[in-house]
């Protein structure tokens, strides 16, 4: 039984109130000034240790502050936190962070979870995009029409040439 089941009904309402008033705090000032409902943070998150659930107070936060500039990846990271948060039984993917400063942060599914998915590793890939440039697309590119034995791959064939029984070759 966890802590938050113990919690009385007019406490969880209260909470529950509280948390409707903070999304309306929200939607009156807008992206441009979160900064106006910073009073219901401090009890929001005490509802959170009481009921042990989530609010997604932090997510929030620093999603609506990359949205106002956002960086190279148009907050890709805060987006995909904020979904997480806001799944039912908590996060199923998480950001762990790198393990030297020379590899990006990558996506995990927490192990209890992984059950649910059909991957062998919890391991879902870097959460940075790599660099890209014209010859390494071309370089993967050609490798997949190789390891696809596409013919014709590249050619656009015209409107008379897809008459043509073999168009392109």
């Amino acid at each position: 039984m966890s802590s938050g089941d113990s919690v009385a009904p007019h406490q969880r309402a209260a909470c529950e109130q509280l948390h409707g008033e903070y999304k309306q705090c929200l939607a009156k000032s807008g992206r441009t000034n979160f900064s106006a409902c910073t009073d219901f943070h401090s009890k929001l998150r005490a509802c959170e240790n009481m009921l042990s659930t989530s609010y997604c107070i932090d997510e929030g936060i620093n999603l609506m502050k990359c949205t106002k500039k956002p960086d190279s990846s148009f907050c890709a990271k805060e987006f995909v936190a904020m979904r997480e948060c806001n799944r039912p039984r908590g996060p199923h993917i998480v950001l762990s962070p790198s393990s030297s400063p020379s590899s990006p942060p990558h996506y995990e599914l927490r192990p209890e979870v992984k059950h649910l998915y059909n991957v062998e590793s919890t391991d879902l890939g870097a959460a940075v995009a790599p660099m890209r440039n014209k010859q390494q697309l071309d370089g993967v590119a050609d490798s997949l029409k190789a390891e696809l034995n596409l013919p014709g791959y590249g050619h656009v064939p015209y409107k008379w040439e897809s008459l043509r029984p073999n168009p392109g070759a």
